[in-house]
């Protein structure tokens, strides 16, 4: 008599994964810790003065506002390297205004907000 043995072989494959680590998208500072100067660079008198109420009910630290020397037809959110995000975030409440960095030769808050003519309160 002759035994036949039936032998199966199974295949194990593992799939190989590569877990990529995904970087968190940066986020803003809390706004308690950024400080934000409020310049009007229009003729309404108070309008910086009343933005910087705003901003300090959202909890951002505000120096006393000023007047720009130059009248601006658009606001601008201006930020120092590093705040970009914080001025994206204080640019919500001015809609209108451009989000740039700093200028060599304007204040050097982290973020400063300079109301021009397209301001709407």
């Amino acid at each position: 008599a002759t035994t036949s043995t039936a032998t199966t072989s199974t295949a194990t494959t593992s799939a190989s994964t590569t877990t990529t680590a995904v970087a968190e998208p940066p986020v803003a500072l809390d706004p308690s810790e950024v400080s934000v100067l409020v310049l009007n660079s229009t003729r309404r008198s108070g309008l910086a003065a009343r933005l910087v109420q705003e901003l300090d009910a959202l909890g951002y630290q505000t120096p006393e506002p000023s007047n720009y020397q130059t009248l601006l037809d658009q606001s601008r959110v201006w930020y120092v390297e590093g705040f970009r995000l914080e001025a994206e975030a204080v640019a919500v409440v001015v809609p209108d205004a451009l989000v740039e960095l700093t200028p060599s030769d304007s204040p050097s808050s982290p973020v400063t907000v300079v109301l021009g003519a397209s301001f709407t309160e």
